[in-house]
């Protein structure tokens, strides 16, 4: 298992910075925004592992149907 793919549903704001190659308050300003699939419990930021993978392959489809 790698720190990359983690075992559970939901990754945490730093899984998805890493992941993104962005800082923490990037993904968090971008979970404010729902620019990325998120929910907020309490004072900490989730983000669904399923939403997050159709999140980023309609971006990259998105992104390779304009090139």
């Amino acid at each position: 298992m790698t720190p990359l793919s983690p075992p559970h549903d939901f990754l945490t704001v730093a899984e998805v910075a890493t992941l993104l190659r962005l800082s923490q308050y990037a993904v968090r300003d971008m979970a404010k925004r729902g620019e990325i699939p998120a929910n907020k419990i309490g004072h900490v930021w989730r983000i669904p592992r399923s939403e997050f993978d159709r999140y980023l392959e309609r971006s990259f489809n998105q992104k390779t149907a304009k090139e």
